[in-house]
């Protein structure tokens, strides 16, 4: 009678022991994608600063009594106005839920390898920009001069920003999601009523 009646302690102490991991893993998911919804705000804010900062800028223009000013701004606000419809519609849309650790671990990976691959991009904005620099010197007229100057000058500036915050937001998703996998592979411990089992998950 003892017997049975610990053996039905253990079962018990068994299920309420997989409720509570699993109670724990859904705050550790939780908490985490709260993380990095915050996390997404905060780029997207600085995105929209930025965006916001250049198109106001292309107000200059009209002020600019050279030709390589006029095209250095334009260019500047055309850069902004990309980034704002890039970036207004996220700070607007719902935030994404997880039901486990490895659904939200799978979306920062995925994450990072987006801007991984814009801060790729950024490098060649960059060259390029500096390639219709050096191009301007070679151009007979000055106009042509101007016009490649000022592009170029406006595209190194907007990609230096661009692939300063890519990698600095590739980074921040990786830190998150290393928290994530950590978290994933640690060590579980089930007891049934005859034996004590160990998982671990990779």
């Amino acid at each position: 009678m003892i017997q049975k009646v610990l053996n039905i302690l253990k079962v018990v102490g068994f299920f309420l022991l997989v409720a509570d991991l699993e109670a724990q893993d859904t705050l550790f998911v939780k908490k985490m994608a709260q993380q990095k919804q915050q996390l997404n705000k905060q780029a997207m804010i600085f995105l929209t600063s930025w965006a916001s900062v250049n198109v106001l800028s292309g107000s200059a223009v009209f002020i600019s009594h050279s030709y390589e000013e006029k095209c250095f701004y334009g260019m500047n606000s055309g850069w902004g106005l990309v980034n704002l419809s890039i970036a207004l519609p996220s700070l607007v849309s719902k935030p994404k839920t997880y039901s486990d650790i490895s659904k939200l671990t799978s979306n920062l990976r995925k994450t990072e390898k987006v801007f991984l691959l814009n801060a790729g991009l950024d490098v060649l904005y960059v060259t390029a920009g500096l390639a219709a620099m050096e191009y301007s010197k070679k151009q007979k007229t000055t106009k042509e001069r101007e016009l490649f100057s000022g592009f170029g000058k406006s595209v190194v500036i907007q990609g230096s920003v661009l692939l300063v915050f890519d990698g600095i937001m590739f980074q921040l998703n990786k830190n998150l999601r290393r928290k994530t996998k950590l978290k994933n592979q640690q060590p579980h411990v089930f007891v049934t009523p005859n034996r004590l089992h160990f998982i671990y998950r990779f």
